[in-house]
Parts: structure tokens; sequence; C-alpha cells
């Protein structure tokens, strides 16, 4: 059986530009020659939707609409066997579902058995949970063979053993098949199964280990979204493994995919993925999260605030690979306490960088304000006020040129609330929100415009003489540590102290300061995710806790 697997770049209920996308690439299939032309077409989870529309779900109009454009304007078109992922209103019920489409009719409606409630995921909230009880509500038959149906979860639930669902649902597949006495001969799941660090060989596993526990003679074909969509980031990497658990094909990271492959062909050495360095992988996301929030929101030119630091550097650098060096403008802001080494490295990064550039002087504005306000210097206030000044100056230059504001902030300061309201953390997205700080260091390293005077500089905000970080907070190597534990890992401040090492002190320092900062966090800027626990969707805390 040859599989066409379409991995597509969806956008959010632009139901139009979806559909239009899905049919070229059908017809273009349906235009080959017999020999090259799949037997089916395989698109991702929700492609018509994009993933996913949110509340928009609860609106009765755009439901209607999704079911008009597949019968009106997708299936008449289709004469080789396709499946699409979008929604299916019955009976009062919502499902996720996948349309079995052949000479353009609907054959069958499978509907997504699992449906996750935890992490980024809120399905629950919109969808009932499609029927497993028979055989039938997974099974199709293309060309006399057996293909079992999964969608995203009911396959990737795997990962946790399916500890967060209400069932193992490849348990339940496999007791249907020995029951009816059938076999398949490919396990197919749509899925938008969103980025983070690692996330590609973890699927990888998952497939495998699917295929060794539970369906050792079939095929596996995971097709996998593509593309940003607010804080999500989908990265394709669709995979194949044959009948015999070896993985005859690995899609692109981050790019669109239309791949033709023949499940029967011969491997003649095992493949493997592609060796990546995890932060180039990172990179490659942020990239894209970036170049989709602007295609998908109409906006072309992006403002940054160049400090002669290492944060804003490194998001000078994705902002270029992303939207182009002419669509990124960087201003420089100094004051009195900018140190001169600071202008001069910031003047070196944009000329590397080959973007336009602004310098403004924010001090005799800060005296005005100083003054007209009675605030003294040398004082939090000041300080502050600086980086609120730099904000503002920041949005003004992006609304005269209807551009948006990029953030610079990273994780660790975002958690600790070092970070300005209304200051640097202006902007539309914080790209690198989702990296600690010595992450941010070692991802510097990937960019030859970043001069080496940045990336040793001892981290420093300069909003006072001789400012360093480390003169409220601890090394970054030993903060991120702790970080990472409360955040990511879930440890609280016993574990944290007895099973790591750290002291009382500093432990329950940095969770204070966790807890403190939440307010800010609920107005910053949409963060890109690319960790197992981002700031955002993924971080649901109340500001007032103890």
């Amino acid at each position: 059986m040859k599989i066409c697997l379409a991995q597509i770049n969806s956008k959010v209920a632009d139901l139009k530009y979806n559909a239009e996308k899905i049919c070229k690439l059908i017809e273009s299939c349906q235009a080959l020659p017999i020999e090259q032309k799949p037997d089916l077409i395989v698109f991702p989870e929700m492609a018509l939707t994009g993933y996913t529309p949110k509340d928009l779900l609860f609106h009765e109009g755009f439901r209607r609409d999704c079911q008009n454009i597949l019968k009106e304007e997708i299936i008449i078109k289709i004469t080789i066997p396709t499946l699409i992922g979008s929604i299916h209103e019955e009976f009062g019920n919502l499902y996720n579902s996948v349309f079995f489409i052949e000479d353009k009719q609907i054959k069958k409606i499978i509907h997504k058995k699992l449906l996750p409630n935890y992490e980024v995921f809120n399905e629950k909230r919109y969808f009932s949970s499609g029927s497993s009880d028979k055989l039938s509500d997974y099974l199709i038959q293309v060309k006399k063979q057996n293909l079992g149906i999964l969608i995203c979860e009911d396959l990737l639930g795997l990962e946790n053993n399916f500890e967060f669902n209400d069932f193992n649902n490849l348990e339940k597949l496999k007791n249907l098949s020995e029951k009816d006495n059938q076999s398949f001969d490919s396990i197919i799941c749509l899925a938008a199964s969103p980025f983070r660090e690692g996330q590609p060989e973890k699927r990888l596993k998952i497939l495998k280990k699917a295929h060794q526990d539970y369906f050792k003679a079939s095929n596996f074909v995971l097709i996998n979204l593509v593309g940003g969509q607010d804080d999500l980031i989908f990265d394709g990497n669709s995979l194949i493994l044959n009948q015999n658990g070896e993985l005859l094909y690995s899609a692109k990271s981050f790019e669109e995919e239309v791949k033709v492959i023949d499940l029967n062909q011969k491997l003649e050495t095992p493949n493997a993925l592609p060796d990546k360095n995890k932060l180039q992988e990172i990179i490659g996301a942020l990239i894209l999260g970036i170049q989709d929030y602007f295609a998908k929101t109409g906006f072309k030119k992006a403002f940054i605030g160049i400090s002669g630091g290492i944060d804003s550097a490194l998001v000078a650098c994705l902002a270029e690979r992303a939207l182009g060096s002419e669509n990124v403008f960087g201003v420089m802001m100094p004051s009195k306490y900018s140190s001169e080494g600071s202008i001069k490295d910031s003047e070196k990064l944009l000329t590397n960088l080959k973007i336009k550039s602004k310098c403004i002087s924010i001090e005799e504005i800060l005296q005005v304000y100083l003054k007209q306000i009675g605030l003294s210097q040398l004082t939090l206030a000041e300080e502050n006020l600086q980086s609120r000044i730099r904000g503002t100056t920041l949005m003004a230059l992006a609304n005269a040129e209807g551009a948006l504001v990029l953030a610079t902030g990273n994780k660790s300061e975002f958690a600790v609330g070092y970070a300005t309201l209304y200051g640097d953390m202006c902007g539309a997205i914080a790209p690198i929100g989702d990296l600690y700080k010595t992450q941010v260091q070692e991802m510097s390293k990937f960019f030859s415009e970043i001069p080496t005077e940045i990336i040793i500089k001892p981290p420093s905000a300069e909003l006072r003489p001789n400012q360093k970080d480390t003169d409220s907070l601890p090394d970054y190597a030993e903060l991120d540590k702790i970080l990472k534990f409360y955040l990511e890992d879930k440890l609280n401040a016993a574990e944290i102290i007895e099973q790591k090492g750290f002291s009382a002190e500093l432990t329950k320092k940095i969770i204070n300061l966790i807890k403190k900062a939440e307010f800010k966090r609920q107005q910053a800027p949409i963060i890109l995710k690319v960790s197992g626990c981002s700031f955002g969707s993924d971080w649901l805390y109340s500001v007032i806790t103890r």
C-alpha cells in the first residue's frame, strides 16, 4: 500500500484557507500517473479546523461552517481514499473526528476515544468521547487491507501508560481484534502533538513500544500537524514504522511536507531519526513559532529593545531568521547607567545582523519623570521606571510602523519576578520565555552574529551603578536547577532540600519569589512553549496562594 503523508500547516478557524490547501493537495495526488498515485491520503488531526479552535467550538455557526465546507467544497473533489481530521456533531454531541472519504462520499466517521485534559490540553471541555465498544469503532478497509484509525491521544497516551486516561486504548483495541479474529495491516494515527524538548524522539519510542507490545505485525503511521499556533508549536516529524517495527520514514521538522511512501518497500539498512542537537531543535521550533505568529496574525515587522545583553541578542537573532533582516528593528535605549561596552556590543550585534536600528537615550525622559513625580534616584521605583520608559518607547515606535514588539525576558526572570510589568514585559510574544537563562547562554553560541563580549558578560539589567543579577539572585546555574525541580519536576521545597541537596534558605527564597511573581506572569505576553511546563496555558496557579 502507498500512503501519502500530508503534513500540513493549518490556520485555526480559517476554514477557507485550510480547505483550499487540502483540496489542492488531493487534486495533485489524483493527477499523478497511476504507478505514482497513493492508495490513501492522510491529513493530521483537525486539519480542517486547525488545532485548536478553543471556545469557537461553542459557536453553532462555526460548527455548521465546518460541516458545510467539508461537504460542499472538499468531499465532492475526492476520489482517492482520504482521511481528514475535523469536528463532527451528532445527537447533541461534538466529536474530534476522522472522516474517511472515497469516491466523493463519506464512507465512515471515526471519533477520538481518549480526550487529553492535562498540560496544555482541555479537550473534555469541548468534545465527547467516541465509542470504543466494537472493532468497527476503529476499523476501515482500503484495498482489502484492515486499517486501525486512532487520533493522537488514542495512541500517544502510551507515553504515560494511559495513566491520565479512562482506559488503555491499545489494550482495548488488541482485545477487540483478537475477539473478532481480525488483524490490522496498519495502525494509522492522525495527530496534533505539540513540540517540547525531546518530543520527536519520544514519539518514535511510543510507536516502537506500541508495535512491540500490542501489534507486532502491523505498520504504524503517525501523521502530525506542523506550524505555530499562539503558544504552541507543532513540529511535524511524522513517522512510519514497517511491519518489523523498523523506522521506514521520518518527515521533516518544522516544515510542511507531502510524501508518498510505499509501506511494502524493503529496507537495506535500518533508518534512524536524524541526530539533532537539542538546542538546535529548540531553535527551529522558536523560529517557526515567531514566523507563524506573524504570518497568521498578518503582521510583518518586529521591534526589539537591544540592551547589550544576551537575552535581547538571542531574540534579535531568532527574529532575523524568522522574519528576515528587513523586517526586524533594533532599538537601543541607554541611560546614564548603561555601560559603554553594552552600547558598543549592541551596535556590533545590529551590524552583524544587518537589521535597522535606532539609538534613543532615555536619560532626559527619566529625569523629567523623576522630577514631575517626585521620585528619588537609586530606588527600585527608578529602576522599574527606566524599564517602563523603554517599554513605552518600543510600543510607540511599533505602533507607528504597524509592527509588534517582541519581549526579551527568559524563563528564569519570569519565574522569580525579575521582569518589569509594562516595561521589558511589553510585547505580543516572548520567544525565549520558556528558556532558562543557562539555556539562553548555551543557545547563543549557535549564532555567530552575537559578539563574544555579550556571551561572556556577567548578566546585568544596568539600572543602577555596577549592578549585577547576582547581587540579589544565586548564580543562574544554581537557580535554574531549583526552578526546574519545582516548575517541571513538581518537587516541593522539602523534596528539593532533602533529595537534591540545596540549602533550605535558598530553596524557600526561590519558591517564595515564584509565588509572589504570579500576578506578573498572568499579565505576561504569550510565551512560546518548548519545555514540559511553560508559563501560560501549561501553568495554572492562583495569584493568591501560600
